[in-house]
């Protein structure tokens, strides 16, 4: 499989004391601009090598084909493709991002996964689905009608209330919303039906944390994902699905930054 041009985005610190490089994986209708807002300088701050991938077709990555087909697959091996060229390094998913850790830790390894508001291994992204199908359900016929995930980007409330805490102040909310994007209609049908992870080929150690006032990734449903693992998330109170964008920040990358080797 040919990987595209990839944008990705790397910083050292002018001295490195981490002792492996941190690669971040961004979520659905995102892209390194979550990342960059406040934890890609904080853990460079730390002493850590990072690396920010933005996935085929989104944020100036290329993408060869139509996007709407675009498959987990694809997105594995975008990510591969960036961890191949580093040593031992421990991956930061997000939402989507986190799967696709997942489903790449299934041939391969990595020092450590750390799974933030991560879709599930099992249940993929059934919850978010039922919940969007229950409350615009003519949206969720449209979307499927068209194979396109458009129609949720341009729904703003709806958008919104599934990306972040409800608090999220009004300014925050108007400097993001217009940063989101159209995600891949394929890769959202296999974290929903056909790629969900095989959990016991993996045996790189994860770490999951999740978020009270999550409305994609319900705190419940990390808990049986860590749970899968033989773990026990980490779950933070008044954060929605983005906190590494929403206010108090800074309590979730201490807390990652505590367990780092």
């Amino acid at each position: 499989m040919v990987v595209p041009n990839l944008n990705v985005v790397s910083k050292s610190p002018e001295t490195v004391t981490g002792s492996h490089p941190l690669v971040f994986v961004h979520g659905m209708f995102q892209g390194s601009w979550v990342w960059e807002e406040h934890f890609f300088d904080y853990f460079v701050s730390q002493g850590y090598e990072c690396h920010l991938v933005n996935l085929r077709g989104h944020n100036g990555s290329d993408n060869d084909g139509s996007f709407r087909f675009i498959s987990i697959k694809h997105y594995v091996e975008d990510l591969k493709s960036v961890v191949d060229t580093l040593e031992d390094p421990i991956l930061i998913g997000h939402s989507m991002g986190g799967f696709i850790i997942q489903k790449y830790l299934e041939n391969n390894s990595a020092k450590l996964g750390i799974m933030i508001a991560s879709v599930p291994p099992r249940a993929g992204v059934f919850g978010a689905t039922l919940k969007v199908m229950l409350r615009h359900p003519l949206l969720f016929l449209w979307g499927n009608l068209t194979m396109s995930l458009q129609p949720l980007v341009n729904k703003r409330e709806l958008l919104m209330g599934l990306m972040f805490d409800p608090s999220l102040p009004r300014e925050l909310a108007d400097r993001y919303y217009p940063r989101h994007q159209n995600e891949s209609f394929r890769a959202y049908l296999d974290m929903l039906l056909f790629r969900w992870v095989k959990v016991k080929k993996i045996m790189t150690p994860l770490e999951f944390l999740g978020f009270e006032n999550d409305l994609s990734i319900s705190a419940k449903s990390v808990e049986r994902s860590a749970r899968t693992f033989g773990k026990e998330a980490r779950i933070f109170p008044n954060r929605g699905h983005s906190p590494m964008i929403e206010p108090g920040w800074e309590e979730v990358a201490e807390y990652i930054l505590s367990f780092l080797p």
